[in-house]
């Protein structure tokens, strides 16, 4: 016996999916510019966060516009977490690489 899913089941499922893509297609990016495998750097650590945070404000703005507004506040708030984290990443680096 088959049972199928409402739209909304299919919408929450779809959108894990979508966002455990978006993760990692982040790093897989970051492993192709800095190489699979090894630990990750404070650079590599700046570089997938500044990725993240561009993924996630795309998300925030368009559950702005036509989304829930938990869905939104969520993506609002992971945006200040993840400014915090890069922050904090940013105060490790060396004067001359934090400008770059």
């Amino acid at each position: 016996m088959t049972i199928k899913a409402t739209t909304k089941e299919q919408g929450r499922r779809s959108g894990r999916l979508q966002a455990a893509g978006r993760t990692l297609a982040t790093r897989l990016l970051v492993d192709a510019w800095f190489g699979a495998g090894a630990p990750m750097t404070i650079q590599q650590d700046i570089a997938a966060l500044r990725i993240r945070i561009g993924e996630v404000q795309a998300a925030c703005d368009a559950w702005r516009v036509a989304g829930p507004k938990e869905k939104y506040l969520e993506a609002y708030f992971l945006i200040e977490a993840l400014t915090l984290q890069l922050d904090e990443c940013l105060k490790h680096l060396p004067d001359e690489l934090a400008t770059s």
